[in-house]
Parts: C-alpha cells; sequence; structure tokens
C-alpha cells in the first residue's frame, strides 16, 4: 500500500474500451496497436496507472504525450515511450493519467 492508501499490485487491464476510443478519435494505427498490448496495470494514484514496470522504464525514453477526450472521464493522458533496443517494442503506453481525478 502506497502513502495515499492505495494497494500496489499488478493487476489483470482489458485496454478495449482505450481501443475503441482511440479508434473513434482516429488515432494512428501504432498507438491502437501499442494499447491493445496494455493487458497488466499498476495503479499509482487515483488519477494515474501504470502499464510498463517501473524496473523496466530505464529501457525506455519518453516520447510524448498524447490527449484522448472521453465522454464521462474527461481528459485521458497517455504517456508514450520509445526504445531503441531491437529486443523491445518501439513505441509503447507507459502510463494513462485521468486529468479530471488529479
Amino acid at each position: 500500500m502506497n502513502a495515499k492508501g492505495i494497494t500496489m499490485e499488478w493487476e489483470m487491464y482489458d485496454p478495449t474500451w482505450l481501443v475503441d476510443l482511440a479508434r473513434e478519435q482516429k488515432q494512428p494505427e501504432w498507438l491502437i496497436e501499442a494499447m491493445e498490448k496494455c493487458t497488466r496495470f499498476l495503479k499509482e494514484t487515483e488519477a494515474y496507472i501504470r502499464f510498463v514496470p517501473e524496473e523496466q522504464l530505464n529501457e525506455y525514453r519518453l516520447l510524448e504525450n498524447i490527449t484522448l477526450n472521453h465522454p464521462q472521464l474527461g481528459t485521458l493522458v497517455l504517456d508514450i515511450a520509445t526504445s531503441h533496443s531491437s529486443l523491445l517494442p518501439k513505441k509503447v503506453v507507459t502510463g494513462l493519467e485521468i486529468v479530471e481525478q488529479i
């Protein structure tokens, strides 16, 4: 449990809603494919969930943030990172922030 009372355990994640939202908002195919791979998450705060374990983050460099607009949740910010390793995906979604819950 972290200082905010949130249990810090990895859980299974179904990214279907996020993938559908990205498709509706005409996001690029590489982003949709990256989101489909987000099948485990760690809830860090009420507003932020992580898809890549912290110990793997040093393999990536933050590339950009992509914003989606959800009809109920509001503004969603996706953290996109890139890797130069041929063993890792080129671009991944490392986290998701729900701005209205900050």
